[in-house]
């Protein structure tokens, strides 16, 4: 939401532009939308959720590692290991996330400081086309990373939910056998 405004506030702000570079200014204008959009899809990702399920996954584990004796069947090592998978998974995710996020914040504040370089012919053809290219990479590799958060968060939540009623029953089934 903070972008979107900054995006606002910047094409008001230099809405009067140089018009040798009003494309470049455009293509700007362009990115810092998809960056607001790119914020969005980050910030979508429901992260005290995933720390929770990860949390819980991880503590199950310990507790069945330290206190499970019977021989464990092999469709059982098998689930315990895509429910460790699925739990890691989220926690990487969260660190990813993290870290776009930052690099979506530089990425913000060098188009701002470029548009204005460039409003204010502080810049030659040259080295604004050499920006803008480079600014650009890293922009759009900050929005595809940035736009596969949801669906990686849906589908390692959609992967703990699935093993979880297991993890669970096994857990009752100690409890019951008097393994607390």
């Amino acid at each position: 939401m903070r972008y979107l405004l900054l995006t606002i506030v910047s094409l008001s702000l230099f809405s009067c532009s140089n018009s040798q570079f009003e494309a470049e200014i455009k293509r700007i204008d362009s990115l810092q939308l998809r960056l607001a959009v790119a914020e969005k899809q980050i910030d979508s990702v429901n992260q005290d959720m995933l720390l929770d399920l990860a949390g819980n996954a991880s503590n199950q584990l310990k507790f069945i590692q330290k206190n499970y004796r019977d021989t464990m069947s092999k469709d059982l090592a098998f689930a315990l290991g895509e429910y460790k998978s699925a739990y890691r998974n989220m926690q990487k995710l969260i660190k990813r996330a993290n870290h776009t996020k930052e690099e979506l914040e530089k990425s913000e504040k060098q188009l701002i400081n470029l548009k204005a370089d460039i409003v204010n012919n502080l810049l030659s053809k040259t080295q604004v086309e050499e920006f803008l290219k480079n600014e650009t990479e890293i922009a759009g590799e900050v929005i595809a990373s940035a736009s596969a958060y949801p669906k990686a968060s849906d589908r390692y939540v959609a992967n703990y939910n699935g093993i979880y009623p297991l993890v669970d029953s096994v857990i009752h089934e100690m409890n019951i056998n008097g393994i607390r």
